[in-house]
Formats: C-alpha cells, structure tokens, sequence
C-alpha cells in the first residue's frame, strides 16, 4: 500500500489508486496536484523499496507506523530540473542540475515517514504521511 501510494504520484492522477487512499488524503492529494499545476512543478518517486516497519500502534479505528524506505526522487519546475538527494553526511540538499535524465535516476532518496490508517468502507486505507523530502 505505501509503495502504491508514493508512485501514484507520478500518474498526476490518483484515480486508480482510489482503494489506498482515505477520502480525506485523496482529497489532499488532489489539492497538491492542482497547486504544482500552477506553479509549472512536477514530482516523481519511483524504485521505492520499504526497508522496515517499526513503532506500529493502534488508537481506536486507526494504525500509526513508522516507515523506512529508499527511494528515486526527482522534482521538476518548468525547463528546470532539481533533485533532491542525500549528502556525504547523510542529511538533504537542494541541488539544481543539468544531468540527463538517464543520470536523474542515480538519484536516491532515503526516509522514514509516519503513517497512518484508518478502517474506511470496509478496507484499511492510507490517511496521513509526512514528506520529508
């Protein structure tokens, strides 16, 4: 479900994903696509690889958990391309590049998120995560 999630978001439509996402995040989601669409900004997550589940707990109808996953990660403005990586140092930069796009894929991200789920329409869906890049 969190890989289906983070790699709808190169579809620029979430439409097929519709039994992953609460109808609150879908509508969430939505709402930054539209905002991206103004700003001329495009986002791409794929090759997401989850690398462990830790910290899960359950509050009434919901389920918190921690995700750790790697990932490529690429975000365009417009002609102008930037991504997103990891430092020697292990902590995000800004870079702007002019690589290609074959070398755009080299690119990899790594991130631990908060989940959550909640019971909706008989099925375990997606309501919230954080972004950390």
């Amino acid at each position: 479900m969190v890989i289906s999630v983070l790699e709808s978001w190169n579809k620029k439509n979430f439409s097929s994903e519709k039994s992953f996402y609460s109808s609150d995040l879908l509508r969430k989601q939505e709402k930054h696509l539209l905002k991206n669409g103004v700003q001329d900004k495009s986002e791409m997550i794929w090759d997401v690889k989850v690398e462990g589940l830790n910290n899960f707990a359950i509050h009434k109808n919901k389920i918190a958990i921690e995700v750790s996953f790697i990932a490529r990660f690429n975000c365009i403005y417009g002609d102008n391309n930037y991504l997103f990586g990891i430092a020697t140092f292990d902590y995000r930069t800004f870079i702007k590049t002019e690589k290609t796009e074959e070398e755009n894929r080299l690119n990899v991200i790594k991130d631990v998120q908060k989940w959550q789920f909640i019971l909706e329409d008989g099925q375990l869906k997606a309501d919230k995560f954080n972004l950390n890049f």
